[in-house]
């Protein structure tokens, strides 16, 4: 059955540079001219991310962010129609800047280097959210990021929680400068969330717990019913159980975490268990860091046999 579900977050119209060549070099140097064989300017931003992964797997996805009356806002628009993406939930602002991505992809590993611009996503605001008559998910990621909505986030969830939608969760990394009361504020977010899914190194640090299977435990005590870890190469861990990654040479790693997460919503919306869906998950994160990308399910249940 296909879900209708809201994905929360910055969202960004972004030109990418692959195979960027930088002689295996992973800074830019001042003074240099540097290359990629192909470029791309497409949505982008972690729900657009897993909006896009979700409607290969045959589900419909409404974004809810912010974007500006401006040129680049209706690019971004039309884009995302291009791509079935529901934008319907979407507040436009003619205050603001829609919010603009470069990411250059190293060719030697897949990583990245972004610069963003725009202050869209900043200015997104409690006020500009209203979940629909319909949504039976929700998708939120970025927390750190949205500086004018975090403090209403325990507000907002508890709203959403009211409304019997399951809520999967995704704050995204911490920022060296992050401030006590955020820090304080994302945790107190926990105890309405139904699948939290950070990688290891942002629970770690959101946990102060360096040890990873006793943060899924802290995280367990803030309330969460599900922990499920992304860790990178090394799979992932769900509920403090553990599930091998695949191996797969990596081209491009950029959105390789909203491929997981969005793989791992859909097998849980299908009634999956938590385990059946973490190694689907896997699998599907899989073919997209080595491919660019996002694979169907035939695909990725044929390299899971």
């Amino acid at each position: 059955m296909k879900q209708t579900i809201a994905a929360i977050g910055n969202i960004y119209l972004e030109t990418i540079y692959h195979n960027l060549e930088t002689a295996g070099a992973d800074v830019l140097a001042s003074g240099k001219e540097y290359r990629s064989d192909r470029y791309e300017i497409r949505p982008a931003g972690s729900p657009v991310n897993f909006a896009r992964q979700m409607t290969h797997l045959g589900q419909q996805v409404s974004l809810v962010g912010k974007i500006g009356n401006d040129e680049i806002g209706k690019i971004l628009l039309g884009k995302l129609h291009d791509e079935g993406i529901g934008t319907d939930m979407l507040a436009v602002d003619s205050t603001v800047q829609t919010s603009i991505d470069s990411g250059l992809v190293f060719s030697h590993s897949g990583e990245s280097v972004q610069v963003v611009s725009g202050n869209a996503n900043q200015h997104l605001q409690f006020v500009d959210i209203s979940i629909r008559s319909g949504i039976t998910t929700c998708y939120i990621a970025g927390f750190v990021k949205q500086v004018s909505l975090y403090k209403d986030y325990p507000e907002m969830l508890r709203l959403i929680k009211k409304m019997n939608i399951p809520i999967f969760f995704d704050h995204g990394r911490m920022p060296v400068d992050m401030s006590l009361e955020m820090k304080n504020v994302l945790v107190e977010s926990l105890r309405y969330v139904d699948y939290y899914l950070p990688n290891s190194g942002e629970l770690m640090d959101v946990s102060g717990v360096k040890n990873l299977k006793d943060a899924v435990q802290w995280a367990k005590t803030r309330g969460v019913g599900h922990v499920v870890v992304k860790n990178g190469a090394d799979g992932c861990m769900a509920d403090g159980d553990e599930f091998v990654g695949f191996p797969v040479k990596p081209i491009h790693m950029v959105g390789a975490g909203d491929t997981f997460n969005a793989a791992f919503v859909y097998c849980i919306l299908k009634g999956f268990s938590v385990s059946e869906s973490a190694r689907f998950a896997n699998a599907a994160a899989a073919l997209y860091v080595s491919s660019g990308k996002n694979p169907s399910e035939i695909e990725i249940r044929k390299i899971m046999i």
